[in-house]
Order: C-alpha cells, then sequence, then structure tokens
C-alpha cells in the first residue's frame, strides 16, 4: 500500500489537534498502532498500544500490547478496560 500526506504531516497533529479542542490531555487519550506511520502518534497518549502483529518498531514504542488486529484487537481491549 502507499500512504500519501503532507510532507510534515503525521498522526501525531492529528491526535494533538483532538485533543485541544477536546481540552484533554494524555493521561486521558488511548492511541492503538500497527504500523510506522503511528510511531508518532505514539507518544500523544499515557496508554498508547501497539497491535501484537505490529512493526517491530511500532511494538518497541509502545506502552502496551494488544491482541493482533486481525483478532479484533482493538474492540478487545477496549471492552476489556469498559468491563463490556
Amino acid at each position: 500500500w502507499l500512504d500519501v500526506m503532507t510532507r510534515g504531516v503525521d498522526k501525531s497533529q492529528a491526535v494533538r489537534a483532538v485533543q485541544r479542542r477536546l481540552g484533554i490531555s494524555p493521561a486521558q487519550t488511548m492511541v492503538f498502532g500497527d504500523y510506522l506511520n503511528d510511531l508518532a502518534m505514539m507518544d500523544c497518549a499515557t496508554m498508547s498500544f501497539a497491535m501484537a502483529n505490529a512493526h517491530p518498531q511500532v511494538i518497541d514504542k509502545a506502552a502496551y500490547l494488544a491482541p493482533p488486529n486481525t483478532e479484533d484487537g482493538v474492540v478487545q481491549v477496549l471492552s476489556a478496560l469498559l468491563g463490556l
């Protein structure tokens, strides 16, 4: 695949914009990632999750490991944290 975006723009800028708009902190933010385009956003949240099948650099950067995205890992984590 090919990711196309403006030079100098990454997902962290979007997460920070949402945080400013909602008045929330990194401690109130969760992010999930699986590939190198997610690395910068890992610094935006205290609860940063790499998917178990993520690129090794993403796994190293994230604070936590979620089940793989092939097993609905994001849904599993959110369900567990929300007691669903």
